[in-house]
């Protein structure tokens, strides 16, 4: 198995996170992504061909082809092998993949902020950044509501 990834993605490095507390070697294959519209070029071509959209971390070697979306990835490795899982199963499987949504889209959220504090600043859309930034603040406030039972 392989990952195709960038090391500055968060969600590369989520899985990678993973893969290393279930002691497995996941080589990362460094995939260039482009970060401004339009996603067109060869290096992009090559990341479609493996996910349509266009998007990593993409582990590669598994039966069934490619799998893509850091959540989807790290469930598949955390079923390989031996050990405790890191994501639980049963009842108590579906508040910790509530807490990764939650994570993930504040993630997406504050990448969404930083991708459009790259444009110039007459196409910069105020509005479009302070949704972004509610959607971080509600998140950091429903962690913070958690705390004590994390």
């Amino acid at each position: 198995m392989q990952m195709h990834g960038t090391l500055l993605s968060p969600f590369t490095r989520k899985v990678r996170v993973l893969a290393a507390e279930r002691g497995l070697d996941l080589p990362l294959v460094a995939a260039e992504v482009g970060t401004h519209v339009p996603l067109a070029g060869p290096a992009q071509d090559a990341l479609s061909a493996l996910n349509p959209l266009i998007k990593i971390p993409v582990l590669i070697g598994v039966a069934g082809g490619p799998l893509y979306d850091a959540a989807v990835i790290c469930a598949f490795l955390d079923a390989l092998g031996p050990g405790p899982r890191l994501i639980p199963t049963g009842v108590a499987r579906w508040p910790v993949l509530r807490l990764q949504a939650l994570a993930d889209g504040m993630v997406e959220a504050a990448l969404l902020c930083r991708f459009e504090a790259r444009r110039p600043p007459a196409q910069q859309d105020p509005d479009w950044i302070a949704a972004q930034q509610r959607r971080l603040r509600q998140g950091l406030d429903a962690l913070e509501a958690e705390a004590a039972a994390l």
